[in-house]
């Protein structure tokens, strides 16, 4: 159980008797997520896992084995990183009153990371995902541009679609990915991403929140 951690970015979370609706992990790369709702949890910063909404869902991913910033910066080549499991993402619509939450499961259908090693830079980052609140309801995000691969964040844009006349033909989403590296040991290389992304935008109701975490793995092609 994911119950608490401190990432590499220093921030740390602690379940306290907040509830924990799923959780899951990955030997491999020593990596542990959970998605937590209800009662309460602490929380400090904000890198890898999603921004707490006040006691709504809390989505948070960690892994055993980051893989340090040198091996990075030392290694040449891109990568490719897919979706290998997740956190069920969460849709919130704020719209009934302050602090009143009605939070709908989803499935993630991708999360890929575009990684240049030799140029330093992440390239893209895009994810997709369905709900099951009503026919057709889907969501798209995706980078707005390059960012440097060690920076460890990447804004995201992109749409939530539902076939109601509350978002359609699509209602504009803004956030942020956050991401880190993960080895198989310790100071290994770069062989899988940890990631959390939130974002949020608003139909005619009110506010919408889309959160969720997700392992990518991937290999490197030497340049």
């Amino acid at each position: 159980p994911l119950s608490g951690f401190t990432t590499s970015f220093g921030d740390t979370f602690n379940q306290s008797d907040a509830i924990e609706a799923e959780s899951g992990s990955n030997a491999t790369f020593g990596v542990s997520w959970a998605r937590f709702t209800g009662g309460t949890y602490a929380f400090t910063s904000g890198a890898l896992p999603t921004t707490p909404i006040l006691s709504g869902p809390f989505h948070a991913i960690s892994t055993s084995y980051t893989t340090p910033s040198a091996v990075i910066a030392n290694t040449t080549g891109t990568a490719m990183y897919t979706l290998a499991d997740s956190t069920s993402p969460t849709l919130i619509y704020a719209d009934i009153s302050p602090g009143a939450f009605v939070p709908s499961q989803g499935t993630l259908a991708s999360a890929t990371f575009s990684a240049n090693f030799t140029t330093g830079m992440m390239d893209s980052v895009v994810y997709s995902g369905a709900f099951p609140v009503e026919p057709g309801t889907t969501f798209d995000l995706a980078s707005t541009g390059a960012v440097a691969i060690n920076s460890g964040s990447s804004p995201l844009v992109g749409t939530y679609n539902a076939e109601s006349a509350a978002c359609s033909p699509g209602c504009a989403l803004n956030g942020v990915s956050k991401y880190e590296f993960a080895s198989t040991n310790v100071g290994g290389p770069p062989g899988a991403l940890i990631s959390s992304f939130q974002v949020s935008g608003s139909n005619i109701n009110g506010g919408i929140t889309i959160t969720g975490a997700a392992l990518s793995t991937g290999a490197i092609t030497p340049p």
